[in-house]
């Protein structure tokens, strides 16, 4: 009788792990065909990634990715950041907002644990909104396999100039997707626990802009008295 593959069943109805879960695969093609499938069809590579199992692979993963794509955008910005942005009509983002090359360097270099804590962080951030709307169906450990392989989308950081708007969107899409499939909710639940926290920011920075802006105003009144 035949082994079932790790981590889950492959059944008729349960397509294959994806490439980086299957141990029988060596690594650098496993990082290549992944990244492949999470490119061309998202849905489908977030559906092969099992709900359960240990967190080091997809951390492993996350932290090659995010690398990568922090690499090129850190080198991007040393070598063509301020003369992209000097052609642009607005010459205000040119020169004078320069970011010190050592910045940079350090963001290059520290690639990894940058990564590291922005996944504990989002991971956190996510599974408490999904806690809140009733979406955290397979646990912790299925949002932080999600987030994990939503650092894909941050290999759109090595296209220069527009590749942080692009990764930004990116993301979302990806964090929407990822937890949706891995705790088999729907997309629009999915949707509102990734979109509430960014949401809700928002209105707190414009309650604390106008509220400092009403102090400013009273302030300015006194004065004038």
């Amino acid at each position: 009788m035949e082994d079932h593959p790790p981590y889950e069943p492959s059944t008729p109805s349960t397509p294959p792990v994806i490439p980086w879960e299957d141990p029988s695969q060596p690594w650098p093609r496993a990082l290549i065909d992944t990244v492949g499938a999470f490119l061309s069809n998202p849905k489908q590579a977030f559906e092969r990634v099992p709900v359960r199992g240990d967190v080091l692979r997809p951390l492993v993963f996350a932290l090659i990715v995010g690398w990568v794509g922090t690499f090129f955008y850190g080198l991007w910005e040393m070598t063509l950041g301020d003369p992209l942005r000097s052609m642009l009509p607005d010459n205000r983002w040119a020169g004078g907002g320069s970011v010190p090359r050592g910045y940079w360097f350090a963001m290059m270099a520290l690639g990894p644990f940058f990564t590291a804590f922005g996944l504990v962080v989002s991971s956190a951030i996510a599974h408490l909104f999904l806690l809140l709307l009733g979406g955290a169906k397979n646990g912790f450990a299925a949002t932080f396999r999600a987030m994990c392989y939503v650092q894909v989308a941050t290999l759109a950081l090595a296209v220069p100039f527009c590749g942080g708007l692009i990764g930004g969107i990116a993301v979302l899409a990806f964090e929407i997707l990822g937890l949706s499939a891995l705790h088999r909710i729907s997309i629009g639940r999915a949707a509102v626990a990734v979109l509430l926290p960014t949401v809700l920011c928002c209105v707190c920075l414009f309650a604390v802009f106008l509220t400092a802006g009403a102090a400013l105003m009273g302030a300015i009144g006194g004065l004038t008295r």
